[in-house]
């Protein structure tokens, strides 16, 4: 997670967390996420990302706090059916009863998540089908979709991509993440205040009002003719 934290730490503060196994990862994720608020504040942005099963807590943060953004890397997304490679994984974390495991379901929580959401994602990732993320973006209103494509020589997450596709998805996600940060603070901005009024002079207090001056009547008389006999 060094390598994704140097995205950011030129210009962001960057919390690279570690957990407890068994059940208390997200316990634990929580924890510190609720612990970071507290330090910081409610208008401070925060934002989370993952790999992998951090991944799976990015998105259960993501649904059950207030963060600015959320973007996840080869996540587990679907803890009700996990794959074959991570079943035993997935239940000796979090339990084997379908109520357990949909409780700590990414895919099952994603309409509580509102926040900007990046997902990304290698195609053929060996234990994550694409196919999970594809049903997570459809299902997280506005959250945006980064397919890797297989091939070249450079390690992701589960498999191999190019060097350039690698360095693709940093920079989406470093774009992604200060764009939302961004938007968040804008949004928590004061209002600017509306320009002061000026008053005219006659609105003044203790000024004098002008008053229009009457118009002068004018009196039109006739002069008789008088007719005389000479």
């Amino acid at each position: 997670m060094r390598l994704w934290a140097r995205r950011f730490d030129d210009r962001l503060l960057t919390w690279n967390i570690d957990h407890r196994p068994g059940r208390e990862p997200l316990v634990d994720a929580l924890a510190f996420y609720d612990a970071l608020r507290a330090e910081k504040g409610p208008d401070a942005p925060i934002c989370v990302e993952g790999v992998s099963s951090g991944g799976h807590l990015a998105l259960m943060i993501a649904a059950q706090r207030d963060v600015a953004c959320v973007v996840v890397d080869d996540a587990v997304i679907d803890t009700l059916h996990p794959s074959a490679a991570l079943a035993l994984a997935v239940q000796g974390a979090f339990g084997y009863s379908e109520a357990d495991l949909a409780a700590v379901s990414p895919l099952q929580n994603a309409g509580r998540i509102v926040a900007p959401t990046l997902i990304i994602h290698e195609q053929d990732d060996p234990l994550i089908g694409v196919d999970q993320a594809v049903r997570l973006h459809e299902q997280i209103n506005g959250s945006e979709l980064m397919i890797l494509p297989p091939g070249g020589d450079t390690l992701y997450v589960h498999s191999m991509v190019s060097a350039a596709d690698f360095d693709a998805a940093a920079a989406r996600s470093a774009g992604f993440v200060d764009a939302a940060i961004a938007r968040w603070i804008a949004a928590r901005a004061p209002a600017p205040a509306p320009a002061p009024q000026q008053a005219s002079p006659a609105a003044k207090v203790g000024a004098p009002v002008a008053r229009p001056k009457p118009r002068k009547r004018t009196r039109v008389t006739r002069r008789k003719r008088v007719r005389r006999d000479v």
